[in-house]
C-alpha cells in the first residue's frame, strides 16, 4: 500500500461511536525506513496514532485499537518528523555508477508491520506513463550522506528486472 493511498483514509477505532478521524500523513524515520505512526485530523484538532501491533491498514481506512492510543504531539516534534518524511519524497536516486536514475514518486509501505516495503521511482512523465514506474525493494538500496539513494545494481535493468524472475523491483 503506498503513503499516497493512505492520504485522507479513515482511522477505524474499536469502540462504537468514536469520532472519525481521517489520515493527513505518515510519520516515517530516517534513514531507517521505520513507520512511526500516522498524523490524523479531525476537523481543526490534530493527533498522533503511533503504529501498534493492534494497527492495520486497509484500502479502506486503518484499524487501530481504541482512541486512548492517540498522543498530541507538540508541533515542533510533529514538523520534525513530517521532514523526515518529506526527505523521502523527491529524493534522487542513482545507480550503482552513479547516473541518475529518477526520484521517489511514493512511498510502498507494509499493512501489518512497521516497514517501508519499496520505493516507487519517477523517471520522467513520458517515461512513466509508457514504462509505467517501477517499484524499488528497500532490499536493493543504500541510503547516502548526501540524502541521495543509491540502487545496488546498474539503472539498464530498470526495465528488465521484476518480481516474477525473482529481482527485487516490479512496475506499478
Amino acid at each position: 500500500m503506498t503513503r499516497w493511498h493512505l492520504l485522507n483514509l479513515p482511522v477505524i477505532f474499536d469502540r462504537p461511536g468514536s469520532p472519525t478521524m481521517h489520515v493527513v500523513d505518515v510519520l516515517l524515520d530516517w534513514p531507517e525506513p521505520q513507520l512511526v505512526g500516522f498524523l490524523l485530523r479531525r476537523r481543526w484538532r490534530t493527533a498522533v496514532l503511533p503504529w501498534s501491533e493492534e494497527t492495520i491498514m486497509t484500502p479502506f481506512g486503518i484499524k487501530a485499537g481504541s482512541n486512548s492510543q492517540l498522543e498530541h504531539w507538540s508541533r515542533r516534534r510533529i514538523r520534525t518528523h513530517l521532514s523526515k518524511t518529506a526527505t523521502w519524497i523527491h529524493a534522487p536516486v542513482v545507480d550503482s555508477n552513479d547516473q541518475a536514475v529518477g526520484v521517489v514518486r511514493d512511498l510502498m509501505l507494509d499493512s501489518h508491520h512497521p516497514t517501508l516495503q519499496g520505493l516507487v521511482l519517477s523517471r520522467g512523465l513520458l517515461l512513466d506513463l509508457w514504462a509505467g514506474s517501477p517499484i524499488i525493494s528497500t532490499d536493493d538500496i543504500d541510503i547516502g550522506n548526501q540524502r541521495c539513494i543509491k540502487l545496488h545494481y546498474s539503472g539498464d535493468t530498470l526495465g528488465v528486472r521484476d518480481s516474477t524472475r525473482g529481482g527485487g523491483m516490479w512496475t506499478l
